[in-house]
């Protein structure tokens, strides 16, 4: 290969280059925003199923859900709201903040 034939490949290689990276790139960040999507919905799901498990007990501890429910990096503030009917504990609903949105899960408590 002569010295201009090397240069017209590299010239053509790196227009072939920057041309797949701006094809690649927005399927790139979509990828990521699908993943992000996906990771808060398993996590909200995740958090839903332990609460509502832990409000069916009849010895239901707030403490042992707040340890189960340490795992998920994306929950980021929790707040408790006692429903009582006659003083009988009959629900507990928990306002969650997971990634940026507000989440009510409602939970029914046995007797």
């Amino acid at each position: 290969m002569t010295l201009i034939e090397t240069i017209t490949a590299l010239v053509i290689m790196s227009f072939f280059l920057l041309g797949f990276s701006q094809a690649f790139m927005p399927a790139y960040l979509a990828w990521g925003r699908a993943m992000e999507s996906y990771k808060t919905a398993r996590t909200i799901e995740f958090v839903a199923q332990s609460f509502r498990k832990e409000c069916a007990k009849t010895d239901r501890n707030i403490e042992r859900w707040k340890k189960t429910v340490s795992i998920a990096k994306e929950l980021e503030h929790y707040e408790f709201t006692e429903f009582r009917q006659g003083g009988i504990l009959r629900a507990l609903k928990a306002t969650c903040i997971i990634s940026g949105e507000t989440v009510d899960i409602i939970g029914l408590c046995t007797p």
